[in-house]
């Protein structure tokens, strides 16, 4: 089966086109193992791919990062929220919901799950795009097993802020 990466279109009638030669992404090898993440910290989301192949010994792995430079000529603000772990129970960001509000009234719900790719492991992190919207103007995230907290002073966008349980770290 081909490596497949789409470009969402969203204003198109065919939002979704397969943009894997134009991106590098239509590698040859069978990657199963794929995680986002904004590696280079501007905002776009990069992807990280691992090609494991069997050597006869056992599995040689090879790392494959995938910079995303993407200029669209729109605006792309962003916002992301990086959940740490707590000491005590119930403050595992596995499971967490975090939820932002922009000044656009936009609202956006990113669900923490770090297990669902083959063999890796996402980091716990939110991403929101926010195109035009230069603020948050709140922002709210339900922990597992434990309280939701809500934050309603806008943190700046185009950053990333990380958050421990009940503390802010900036």
């Amino acid at each position: 089966e081909k490596n497949v990466l789409f470009l969402n279109q969203q204003d198109k009638p065919e939002p979704f086109i397969n943009s894997s030669f134009m991106f590098g992404g239509a590698l040859a090898f069978d990657a199963r193992s794929v995680v986002s993440d904004d590696f280079d910290a501007d905002g776009r989301p990069d992807l990280a791919i691992v090609d494991s192949a069997w050597n006869g010994r056992g599995f040689a792995s090879t790392y494959h990062i995938l910079g995303n430079d993407i200029d669209t000529g729109r605006p792309r603000n962003w916002f992301s929220v990086r959940l740490r772990e707590s000491p005590g129970p119930g403050f595992s960001p596995n499971g967490a919901k975090v939820v932002i509000t922009d000044d656009q009234h936009r609202v956006q719900t990113r669900w923490i799950v770090t297990g669902d790719s083959f063999v890796c492991q996402h980091a716990p992190v939110a991403h929101f795009g926010l195109g035009s919207a230069t603020q948050v103007k709140s922002l709210a995230v339900t922990w597992p097993n434990g309280p939701t907290v809500e934050y309603d002073a806008g943190p700046a966008v185009n950053t990333s802020l990380t958050l421990r349980g009940r503390n802010v770290d900036r």
